[in-house]
């Protein structure tokens, strides 16, 4: 009989932190670091409702990047603790553009598509130099992809960039998100931001 109240009085107790106002909890859960606050979530259903905590979000040139970025500005809540902008202007460039910079000559040759890789020799030789660069992160070599994938990939976000770019999207969503995040404080402008 003990036992059994007991067992029915722990279940009907919340756990103590619900016991303070939301934007209590909002503010004590804004101090602990992401895992903790993933870890808290998994603790009860009224926790796993709390609002992840977004301070930064991320804009290029790219529509994926564009639509998450715009979903967080129409978001009710993450709108709200949006205070930085960071925005990629890396751009993805063609073989011309590349070799245009480097060498004052283009050589053709770059220019021409490697039969055995299915892709242009200026890619393959770009790769190799990576390649070269990555032989200390032996996992990153054995999970690479072969070149025609990469080339197939690397044209579609480099069309999808150009689409961008000649839409302005990019910069329409730039100057929605400043309407949008009432609490912005910084934008950083970096060619750095992937990679």
């Amino acid at each position: 009989m003990a036992s059994q109240a007991l067992s029915s009085g722990m279940a009907t107790q919340s756990p103590w932190l619900l016991r303070f106002p939301p934007e209590m909890i909002s503010l004590i859960v804004s101090f602990l670091p992401n895992k903790d606050v993933k870890s808290l979530r998994l603790t009860c259903k009224t926790l796993g409702e709390i609002t992840p905590s977004l301070s930064r979000v991320f804009l290029s040139a790219n529509s994926l990047n564009i639509q998450v970025f715009r979903a967080v500005a129409d978001h009710p809540k993450f709108r709200q603790q949006i205070t930085e902008i960071i925005w990629d202007d890396a751009r993805f460039v063609s073989a011309p553009l590349i070799w245009e910079e480097a060498h004052s000559i283009i050589d053709p040759q770059r220019l021409q598509t490697n039969l055995d890789e299915g892709c242009p020799n200026w890619f393959v030789e770009q790769c190799e130099e990576n390649r070269y660069m990555m032989k200390r992160r032996k996992n990153q070599m054995d999970a690479e992809m072969p070149l025609k994938a990469c080339w197939k990939y690397y044209s579609q976000i480099l069309n999808d960039q150009k689409t961008v770019i000649e839409s302005q999207d990019d910069e329409k969503s730039f100057l929605y998100g400043l309407e949008r995040f009432p609490r912005l404080k910084r934008v950083t402008v970096t060619p750095a931001a992937h990679g």
